[in-house]
């Protein structure tokens, strides 16, 4: 299983975004987590199968609650962590 790195930009801080995140990656099954980076992105390292991952994704592009989303950036890895849950980390 693949572990993907995701970088959002956008109005993404300080809307819940994060909040919004562990919810979707809850009902999409995805194990990982998400957090707040000090350049004013979030950062998802999700865990989980590729076509879950991109409706995860997919679903957060069309409906972020008040984030506003101009950018994602994914790199995948091979997994080297085991995650049990999605949480967010701060």
């Amino acid at each position: 299983m693949k572990e993907y790195h995701i970088i959002v930009s956008g109005t993404v801080q300080g809307v819940c975004f994060r909040a919004t995140t562990k919810q979707r990656a809850q009902q999409f099954s995805i194990k990982g987590f998400v957090k707040n980076l000090a350049d004013g992105t979030v950062k998802i390292v999700a865990l989980g199968p590729e076509k879950l991952i991109n409706e995860f994704l997919d679903s957060l592009k069309k409906d972020a609650g008040a984030a506003r989303i101009t950018r994602v950036d994914i790199e995948k890895k091979d997994s080297t962590a085991s995650f049990e849950s999605f949480d967010i980390k701060y």
